[in-house]
């Protein structure tokens, strides 16, 4: 009996000024395992939201293997946890889309007409981030989930590229996660047709600053390089309270640079570590949105230097 267990991390994305180009990944985890020609296939959900995903084919994990693999997917027991809110702007549906292409893949290669193991690699991580990418559509997210750390993308006509971006070891983050989902299609609508040339320059400046500051562990300038003109103006009204809780956490001094993860509405900043200071700032964070009528929580998490993986085991 071939099982193959899978774990890939929640991201944040649109990352201080990197709209659409730079993201992160999080320490929190989708994960579980596939069973290939199971005696009783079925899905067995826990963790977030999995009172509100469908058991079925129409859940996004089994739905993506099925492209893949075809009625493999059906045939399989899976076994899926998520430590990751959805609809919060912390990539649940790009770390679940990476786990349906990985288990589409090895799907598809142990289920052949005479039900043997062929053997050999899953899918190597660069097309295993082109697929996601095309899945999703979001490749800041994808490459954040398929190669973990913090990292920029560029997408030219068909193709995408994804680049690491410096950023210290011991580097954390401070998530203010409002208790109200907020989706994505949304949140895009919230946005201008066009920006004002200097709002693009600005976003230019700042994330070429942002880049070299993190790379460099610059904490000074890495907080003065976290503003953004092109979506967070137009995305912080849709949460009553979520724009004060966000300059709560970029002017206080235990931050260093605060932004809108994804499309939101989650809140993230660097900070040093789980210290008192930290869980003191997540608390007036979220006290701030408590206010506003927003009920909110707050976590502090690292940032994983490594993104999806997968293990292959006989039983």
């Amino acid at each position: 009996m071939s099982v193959l267990e899978i774990r890939v991390p929640a991201s944040s994305a649109n990352v201080g000024p990197g709209f659409d180009t730079l993201a992160l990944a999080v320490d929190r985890w989708l994960h579980g395992r596939v069973e290939a020609h199971a005696a009783s296939p079925e899905i067995a959900l826990s963790g977030e939201g999995a009172d509100t995903l469908p058991r079925n084919a129409e859940n996004l994990i089994v739905a993506t293997a099925e492209r893949i693999a075809g009625p493999a997917a059906l045939a399989a027991r899976w076994e899926i946890a998520s430590e990751i809110p959805l609809t919060r702007g912390l990539g649940s549906s790009a770390a679940a889309t990476t786990f349906g292409v990985i288990a589409g893949h090895w799907l598809r290669r142990v289920s052949d007409s005479h039900g043997t193991n062929r053997g050999g690699e899953v899918i190597k991580e660069p097309e295993l981030f082109a697929a996601v990418a095309a899945v999703e559509g979001h490749a800041d997210n994808a490459a954040a989930a398929v190669y973990g750390g913090v990292r920029g993308v560029v997408t030219d006509g068909g193709a995408v590229d994804s680049y690491p971006i410096g950023c210290p070891s011991d580097a954390a983050l401070l998530l203010v996660i409002p208790e109200v989902p907020l989706s994505t299609k949304a949140a895009r609508g919230a946005l201008p047709d066009v920006w004002a040339p200097a709002a693009v320059v600005a976003n230019l400046q700042h994330i070429t600053r942002l880049t070299h500051a993190l790379a460099a562990g610059d904490w000074d300038r890495v907080r003065a390089s976290c503003t953004d003109t092109l979506h967070e103006p137009y995305r912080l009204p849709l949460v009553p309270g979520l724009a004060d809780a966000l300059s709560l956490l970029r002017e206080h001094p235990h931050g260093r640079g605060a932004f809108l993860s994804g499309a939101g509405p989650t809140l993230a900043a660097f900070v040093d570590g789980d210290s008192d200071a930290t869980r003191a700032l997540g608390d007036a964070a979220v006290e701030c949105l408590v206010r506003a009528g927003t009920p909110a929580r707050a976590t502090t998490t690292a940032i994983p230097a490594h993104g999806a993986s997968w293990t292959e085991t006989q039983r």
